[in-house]
């Protein structure tokens, strides 16, 4: 599978456009609709949202390590760049007080994190660099059980302001996007990136397979219903539940999977249809940062504030969502035309040279 590095990245960033679909259609449709359980469709579609936050962070350990080997100095930008999303996260925080505090850990924070911790990680060799995925997954029990993490959290828990470790619980486990364990997606696309770089495309199809079995084994045991596995300090080893916070063994492996599944589905695809850089989903791709932060400060704020949060109906919402939907496309294909100047990324590359 042989094709220039400018359609590999075109490929990369059609996958992050189809993220910010799935993003967008997802809050709208739990910010808005008044009963979530109302349709198999508002099921499928929330469902499908929930990949989107994995695809974001795998997908900047890839983009890391593809501009790794496009920059001589690559350290002192992808640091700045780092620190910059940092910034970003932290002023959503301030942005958006009716979802998070200024201590909450989201997204942005954890792809920040990534980036500063990338020039170490790019010293690993590929060996060393699945142990230590392995090590923080297990790592992540270990943290969680310690720190008494519930195994459900909800909003009160991941934006209260008045936890007595403050940032660093956050941070390390208890935020929307902790490091542990959403630091293994960032160091599971740093892996892809880097074998994609070497032609090993297939090393990266076995680590999707390796962990996609090891979610189904996992799950498995947990079915079955051996005492062991349902109750006591192996629990977040294999307990299985329909969401990510906080994220349990099985639900890790299997949204990494996912992801590394998506990044070789549009790397495939890339490689047959060639993504022009006009397309939609680029286009999409290269505001994601951007729209990330457009739609909750806008659309979710709103919601609280003009006392529309969860009131519309199963009809209302989709056709709502499917209007946002378009409206951000079209923004998104009028914002190349004066080539995505004044956006959130045009901001970080002349922030960070």
């Amino acid at each position: 599978m042989s094709y220039s590095l400018a359609s590999r990245l075109n490929s990369i960033d059609a996958l992050r456009g189809l993220a910010v679909l799935f993003m967008i259609e997802q809050h709208i449709i739990y910010w808005l609709c008044a009963s979530l359980r109302s349709s198999q469709l508002i099921q499928v579609l929330g469902a499908f949202g929930g990949f989107a936050a994995p695809i974001f962070i795998t997908l900047s350990g890839l983009g890391a390590t593809l501009a790794s080997y496009r920059y001589e100095t690559f350290d002192r930008l992808v640091i700045t760049r780092g620190i910059g999303i940092l910034c970003f996260g932290y002023l959503l925080n301030i942005l958006a007080p009716n979802w998070f505090a200024f201590e909450s850990w989201y997204v942005l924070h954890i792809i920040g994190f990534g980036m500063l911790l990338f020039p170490v990680l790019k010293r690993f060799s590929s060996p060393h660099l699945v142990i230590l995925l392995i090590i923080v997954l297990i790592a992540t029990v270990v943290i969680q059980t310690s720190c008494k993490i519930p195994l459900s959290l909800h909003n009160k828990h991941m934006s209260d302001p008045n936890l007595l470790l403050g940032f660093l619980q956050y941070a390390l486990v208890k935020g929307y996007f902790p490091i542990f364990p959403w630091i293994s997606f960032f160091i599971a696309g740093v892996l892809s990136g880097r074998w994609f770089m070497e032609k090993k495309i297939k090393n990266v199809l076995r680590l999707a397979m390796i962990l996609l079995f090891s979610s189904a084994i996992l799950s498995a045991v947990y079915f079955i219903g051996p005492e062991f596995a349902i109750r006591g300090v192996f629990v977040r080893v294999f307990r299985v539940g329909p969401t990510f916070y906080p994220s349990l063994m099985p639900m890790s492996t299997f949204l990494i999977s996912t992801a590394l599944f998506f990044i070789l589905g549009f790397v495939f695809l890339g490689s047959r249809i060639n993504f022009k850089s006009s397309n939609l989903l680029v286009c999409l791709g290269r505001l994601s940062l951007t729209f990330l932060m457009i739609h909750i400060v806008i659309i979710r704020e709103s919601a609280i504030r003009f006392h529309f949060w969860r009131s519309f109906s199963t009809l209302d919402t989709l056709l709502f969502t499917l209007a946002i939907l378009i409206v951000f496309s079209f923004l998104a294909l009028f914002w190349r035309r004066i080539e995505f100047r004044f956006g959130a990324e045009w901001l970080l590359r002349k922030i960070s040279g």
